[in-house]
């Protein structure tokens, strides 16, 4: 599983054309020691696991990503999506086992394994379900990884995190848990949302227990550099003590909102620990609200307890912890914090020669087999079941400070008199995503990461579903640009929308094709598009559910717009896995391998191989060159490869998402940002290529931009090539002519 292996050999009798390919250079020198080699590894390949690694892998931030999971297919499926997105990454090497070696060397081991949080139930009610487990899992990533740092999500986790550090031996300031850093990303988001600023313009700090005992630090706040309450005194503005216990509590309970909302958190805790990898990684040195041994900060000598301090963090981990001033009330709120942990830390006797063993026993039947991961169905909330379309657009500000309903935004900030409307040459962008599945999701989180626009709209058929992941996202506004997040059934709120992306529809079962969604999915476009149509009539419409080309055709009828304007994702992502294979064969960076699929994404796609070059070169061309002979059937069984490679990952963890998140993103940018760039994309082909049948859409390199469909490339094909263009326009235009739209 350490990585997706090699199609075949494109010469006869197994040669290895990589070494004829490229001479090689004389007397080279090792890499220079300047740019150490990183190495991340994710343990556990669920929501949160998964999450933290795509988010590593978008931000660059090492050069190779082991997985680890004890569910062999789980995890080999997770692999290939991630991989399968190669043309659109910086290189990074991702391995996957449930073997510990391939660990080995890592610079960082993120937990995040154990049982996934149940609605309602509090971090300190999971420990019996995951101490066991840290039994079989930190030994050996201490074992193979003696110099990395051990960071720790799975929760309860400052309880877990003092187990990691009792189970490796390491030195405390190598033992860090992710603590109370989302909870402060949560604490700034709601005030900053309050006064309307930027989240990263706040400062402010949850500490102690990451759970129900938590301090928040309101006399440290600051915003703009600005303490926010001796501003208050100041201006001589009363606040309610009480207001501030309540926008404490909507943090603590923020998690547990979500997921009785969606089932699981996942998105926030991403970039959370992305955020922390980074500060590590880099040597950055900043200050971070983690979970580190306490004893001997803020007069806390009781015991050797982890809870979340603001400390420095950087290369060799936890380099210190800043003295932030605490007023008597909150230092003694935060040593009660401490005692809540030491004394569910007494219970547990870590020594014992037979806790890994027994307990360990006891507690896999419950983690792997007999533990729900739904929500209960009786699960409901007078705030989540409004009807009002409008409730869901943004997260509800906690409260105002002032008495009587006083906003203290106006307060806070002296406005610019006569101050100018904002300047028309960055245009504002939005992007409307409609389905909340894996799909959609893992599209807009990317488009999140990577700050494609200003503002952001979900729409999806279910709203407690839509308001979880709405608010999963948002709670992370202190580690992204500052994007707007609206959530609603309502089409409206895609007004204005300049791009909008349409997932929904029937999840692929394994096995079945393409096609034989249509359906399934016919029906529901007929809902979906005139709406969009209506309040975004400039919008560009991309569409990515399948089967894509013959809905790409439904969505172009429906919308009444230009063909221009209506693309399909098309063979964007089989493009890039063809790209991965080549590439993974001669040992380059797919980003250097331009090749093609064209036509129909599914069974009749093109492999387009007289065009394939790599770095400039024509494969075949180079070969015929060389007098390589190459078989015919090899080229077959790659292309064979690409085709099945999306039923493989659904047949190994169930749908895919993140390869398809990124292609989708990466056309994204290409329209967005009118960048002009050639995409196999699904588009009306009448006209091109001899295929003048009828209208149809499927796969041509078309250069896209702002307006949409600039052009499509006049690649030359060869007669066998042409030819099979032509059948899968056929085979799509059968299917089409089926449909009463």
């Amino acid at each position: 599983m350490h990585k997706a292996g090699s199609s075949s050999n494109l010469g006869p009798g197994g040669l290895d054309i990589a070494r004829a390919f490229f001479k090689p250079i004389q007397n080279t020198c090792p890499p220079s020691p300047t740019k150490r080699h990183t190495k991340i590894s994710v343990i556990g390949v669920g929501n949160v696991g998964m999450a933290i690694a795509q988010t590593i892998l978008t931000q660059d931030l090492a050069d190779e990503l082991a997985l680890v999971d004890a569910k062999p297919d789980k995890l080999q499926g997770e692999m290939l999506d991630l991989q399968h997105a190669a043309a659109f990454l910086p290189r990074t090497k991702i391995l996957s086992s449930v073997d510990y070696s391939v660990t080995a060397g890592s610079d960082i081991c993120i937990v995040t394994a154990g049982a996934r949080q149940l609605p309602g139930e509090s971090r300190l009610n999971l420990l019996q379900r995951n101490v066991a487990l840290f039994s079989a899992v930190v030994p050996p990533l201490a074992r193979y990884s003696p110099e990395s740092i051990l960071l720790i999500v799975s929760n309860p986790v400052d309880v877990l995190t003092y187990v990691a550090w009792k189970l490796s031996g390491f030195p405390s300031n190598r033992v860090i848990g992710s603590g109370t850093n989302l909870d402060s990303s949560r604490f700034r988001f709601l005030i900053a949302d309050h006064l309307d600023v930027n989240a990263q313009d706040v400062q402010a700090y949850i500490v102690g227990e990451h759970g129900d005992t938590s301090v928040a630090l309101w006399s440290s706040i600051s915003v703009g550099g600005v303490p926010v309450l001796s501003f208050l005194e100041r201006q001589q503005i009363a606040y309610e003590k009480e207001t501030l216990e309540k926008i404490h509590k909507e943090v603590v309970e923020s998690a547990y909102e979500v997921i009785s909302l969606k089932g699981c958190t996942s998105w926030a805790i991403g970039y959370s620990v992305a955020n922390l990898a980074r500060t590590i990684l880099r040597d950055q040195r900043r200050v971070h609200p983690v979970s580190v041994l306490a004893k001997g900060f803020y007069d806390m000598d009781g015991g050797n307890v982890f809870l979340s301090l603001p400390a420095q963090l950087g290369r060799s981990g936890v380099m210190g912890v800043a003295n932030v001033h605490l007023t008597d009330e909150e230092a003694d709120r935060l040593r009660n914090s401490a005692k809540t942990i030491l004394e569910v830390q007494n219970q547990l006797d870590i020594s014992d020669p037979q806790f890994s063993m027994e307990k360990w026993k006891l507690w896999r039947v419950l983690l792997f087999k007999g533990v729900s991961c739904k929500p209960p169905t009786s699960i409901s909330s007078s705030k989540n079941n409004n009807n009002n379309k409008d409730t869901m657009h943004k997260a509800p500000s906690s409260s105002n400070l002032g008495p009587g309903g006083l906003d203290i935004a106006q307060a806070f900030f002296k406005p610019i008199q006569s101050s100018s409307s904002p300047s028309s040459a960055k245009r504002h962008t939005k992007i409307s995503v409609i389905g909340v599945g894996n799909v959609g999701m893992a599209i807009a989180q990317t488009i999140l990461t990577q700050d494609l626009a200003d503002e952001l709209a979900l729409v999806d058929a279910k709203p407690d579903k839509l308001r979880g992941e709405m608010l999963d996202l948002q709670h992370a506004a202190a580690f992204l640009p500052r994007t707007k997040i609206l959530a609603s059934v309502d089409y409206s709120v895609t007004t204005g929308s300049d791009l909008c992306i349409v997932t929904a529809g029937a999840r692929q079962i394994p096995g079945e094709s393409r096609l034989n969604l249509l359906q399934r999915n016919v029906a529901l476009f007929k809902v979906i598009v005139p709406p969009l149509a209506k309040y975004s009539p400039e919008a560009i419409l991309l569409v990515v559910s399948n089967p894509v080309d013959v809905l790409t055709y439904v969505a172009w009828k429906l919308s009444g717009f230009p063909s221009n304007r209506v693309v399909g994702s098309g063979t964007n992502l089989d493009s890039s896995r063809f790209r991965f294979l080549i590439a993974d064969h001669l040992d380059v960076n797919a980003q250097d391998v331009q090749a093609y699929i064209v036509g129909e994404h599914g069974d009749t796609s093109v492999a387009l191989w007289s065009s394939i070059s790599v770095g400039g070169v024509p494969i075949l061309s180079f070969l015929e060159r060389q007098q390589i002979a190459y078989e015919k059937e090899t080229l077959q069984k790659i292309h064979k490869e690409v085709v099945e490679s999306a039923y493989e990952v659904i047949n190994l963890k169930g749908y895919t998402s993140w390869a398809i998140g990124y292609s989708v993103a990466n056309l994204a940018r290409s329209i967005l940002r009118d960048q002009r760039k050639i995409h196999p994309v699904s588009v009306l082909a009448k006209g091109f290529y001899d295929i003048n049948g009828g209208d149809v859409f499927l796969s041509l390199p078309a250069q896209l931009g702002r307006s949409g469909v600039m052009g499509v490339t006049n690649i030359h094909l060869t007669d066998e090539e042409a030819q099979q263009l032509r059948n899968s326009a056929e085979t799509i235009l059968e299917v089409q002519s089926q449909l009463g739209v």
